[in-house]
């Protein structure tokens, strides 16, 4: 009894402060309201996607996003032997007992176009998959139809390592090469579906879902190979595990061998004791060898070819290309007279399907015209216009299928060549670039979503860009902030020393690095994902290269949350060449503490502001001392442009989780902000 009543009255305390607290607010926010009863939930507002629930990992399956910031540290060599560490541990019980996992796995290349977008469509309503992860090192971000994919299939970004051997040192020169590779590695490591990008299903695949592997030829009338554009494994497939364990012996001069003829050779030597099934017509892959893309199947008339057994099909949509009159898109394709025109309209319009063994006679059905389909309504935001590439910066996003494969030192002599072409002439005339370079963690949280939305409210930049090995692309919040800020994602390449071999273990010794080098090759303005922009940059972009101090009231050092650049700054490459002598035990020697003893001897090419770049670190361990966390009248706000809050200092001390709509109320410095950025209450 004494317990109910001391909780009934904590919550009558808690719920009139609440209510105290909502009234002050209120009063003294006449321009809008924000706590207005019947308010729709911000989240829906903002059409932000739920979280998923994540795939549970077992004994059959195992989830690529779990996975991957291991993976992506892994060279060929260790990848090799996890994967034969993990699969000794299987069993012939395991085998039978394991089915296929329903998720599918694809590697797209730089570009995306229409018809990768039509499989994406395909794949989601004819395999109903519980996921489907896109792997790559890079992703074509660029594209309209990938954007459009990823919002709309709620695809799973999965990161590759960066490689450039086999697992036996042999040297790996084309992209092509390294994607069998890496579909191989996430069939044998997940087990699931692989695809091609132009490879489509036709009908459910229930059917091969027991099997251990199952694959197609690479033409029915023919005995040249097996094609590896359509797969279907479980984890651990022996055959595919002798198969992958083959590329000890790759040769990159012979371009389909272990690819395509390799695989047959194996299934022909041992047949049933390859644990493997090989199809040729339910799997059907038809390379026209004769040159004549009227004999590929899909881009005959669909009379013209038996569908009743084909389960999938891979078109090699790439010799199809270019061969019509007019390009193929949503309005084209719903007169287009061949089976490609008639799976395309009933993937994207519910027209009759390629295939007669539903039950229905579709011997005598005829093409649909063009009226006889609805106005395409499916909204694909254009293309952004590139970035002029100019002597005052260069486009992070054209640069980075380079940039990937650098190691540290090349990245480093790449970034001297570049900068010793710099004159004064050039620092003198080119300015700034209005782009904000970002380096992403793994998680992504409402104030990482605040400090987007305020970058893109008050330095409204030219781009925004995101550097990072991983994304949390299963974080809703990041997903809305990509969508909504039309974000531009950077793979960084995976390096684990800098310069002569030094250790970088740690990940925030890594993002001091990736931010530095972004600065130096491209120019523009860093700010860490709690680093808040409070007014406009503008009088700080004619400035070489412009820092606030780690504490104004202290000399401890500057602080690299908040950096303004031109390109090659000559203070911050001399900063860059002292990671030499980097020791990777000091926290914040070459990060916070060394750029001011430069700064000191030298301060020609750089300004350091105190008050204006402001970033307060609390050295006492006091959240109420940090400005961002203080009644926002208790700090001059007169001259601060920007802010590095150190939000993880404050994250947790409140008695509720801050969010959009506890923001509401929140009576310090940062709710204000917030207020401002989100529901444009009054300034800071």
């Amino acid at each position: 009894m004494k317990f109910a009543c001391r909780f009934a009255t904590l919550a009558f305390t808690l719920t009139t402060i609440l209510f105290l607290l909502a009234c002050k607010f209120k009063s003294s926010s006449n321009d809008y309201e924000l706590l207005r009863r019947n308010e729709k939930s911000i989240l829906e507002t903002l059409n932000i996607p739920q979280n998923k629930k994540p795939l549970p990992s077992s004994k059959c399956y195992s989830n690529p996003m779990e996975d991957q910031f291991n993976a992506t540290k892994r060279d060929s060599r260790e990848t090799y032997e996890h994967i034969f560490h993990m699969c000794a541990a299987y069993t012939d019980k395991d085998y039978e007992s394991c089915d296929v996992p329903n998720v599918v796995h694809l590697v797209p290349g730089k570009k995306f176009k229409f018809h990768h977008y039509l499989n994406l469509k395909a794949i989601q309503k004819i395999l109903k998959p519980d996921r489907i992860y896109v792997h790559g090192e890079i992703f074509p971000f660029h594209s309209r139809f990938f954007m459009k994919a990823i919002q709309e299939f709620d695809i799973e970004l999965v990161i590759s390592r960066t490689f450039s051997t086999t697992f036996s040192g042999i040297y790996i020169r084309n992209g092509e090469h390294k994607a069998d590779i890496i579909r191989m590695e996430a069939l044998i490591n997940y087990g699931g579906i692989y695809l091609d990008m132009d490879a489509y299903p036709i009908k459910p695949f229930t059917r091969f879902m027991k099997d251990e592997f199952s694959i197609g030829y690479q033409n029915e009338e023919q005995n040249y190979g097996l094609n590896n554009g359509i797969m279907i494994g479980k984890k651990c497939a022996r055959f595919l595990l002798r198969w992958y364990n083959e590329y000890r012996t790759f040769d990159p001069e012979d371009w389909d061998h272990h690819s395509v003829r390799l695989p047959l050779r194996l299934y022909e030597k041992d047949i049933k004791g390859s644990k493997a099934k090989a199809y040729k017509k339910e799997l059907v892959s038809w390379w026209a060898f004769d040159g004549n893309v009227s004999n590929q199947p899909m881009f005959k008339p669909y009379k013209k070819w038996d569908w009743w057994n084909v389960y999938a099909i891979h078109s090699f949509y790439r010799a199809y290309e270019g061969t019509t009159s007019f390009p193929i898109d949503f309005e084209t394709v719903k007169t287009l007279d061949n089976s490609f025109g008639r799976f395309a309209r009933h993937v994207l319009y519910d027209g009759p399907p390629i295939f007669h063994g539903d039950g229905k006679d579709y011997t005598n059905a005829t093409v649909h015209m063009q009226s006889s389909y609805p106005k395409v309504t499916v909204k694909i935001p254009e293309n952004k216009p590139a970035l002029e590439e100019t002597k005052c910066f260069s486009d992070p996003v054209a640069d980075q299928y380079n940039a990937v494969s650098l190691t540290s030192n090349q990245t480093y002599e790449h970034i001297k060549e570049m900068c010793s072409k710099y004159t004064d002439s050039d620092y003198e005339s080119c300015r700034v670039p209005n782009v904000v370079h970002l380096v992403a963690g793994r998680g992504f949280k409402f104030h990482h979503y605040l400090n987007i939305r305020a970058i893109k409210k008050i330095l409204n930049p030219d781009r925004i860009y995101i550097h990072g090995e991983v994304f949390p692309f299963d974080n809703r919040f990041f997903m809305q902030a990509v969508s909504e800020f039309e974000l531009d994602l950077v793979i960084s390449r995976n390096f684990k020393t800098i310069f002569n071999d030094i250790p970088v273990r740690n990940g925030e010794h890594k993002a001091d690095i990736i931010r530095m080098e972004a600065l130096l090759k491209y120019g523009g303005i860093y700010l860490d994902m709690d680093a808040y922009p409070i007014k406009s940059f503008e009088k700080f972009l004619n400035d070489e290269f412009s820092i606030g101090y780690q504490n104004q009231e202290q000399n401890y050092g500057l602080n690299n949350g908040i950096m303004i650049s031109k390109k090659c700054s000559r203070f911050l490459l001399n900063w860059y060449e002292q990671y030499r002598e980097f020791n990777p035990d000091e926290w914040d020697t070459h990060s916070v503490q060394l750029p001011l003893k430069l700064y000191e001897m030298n301060p020609k090419h750089v300004k350091a502001y105190r008050h204006e770049l402001l970033s307060w670190w609390c050295f006492d361990g006091k959240v109420d001392s940090l400005p961002m966390f203080k009644q926002y009248n208790a700090n001059n706000w007169k001259n601060v442009y920007a802010v590095h809050s150190f939000y993880r200092v404050y994250a947790g001390t409140t008695p509720f989780p801050i969010n959009f709509d506890t923001i509401k109320i929140l009576d310090n410095s940062f709710g204000r902000f917030a207020r401002y950025v989100l529901y444009d209450g009054p300034p800071m």
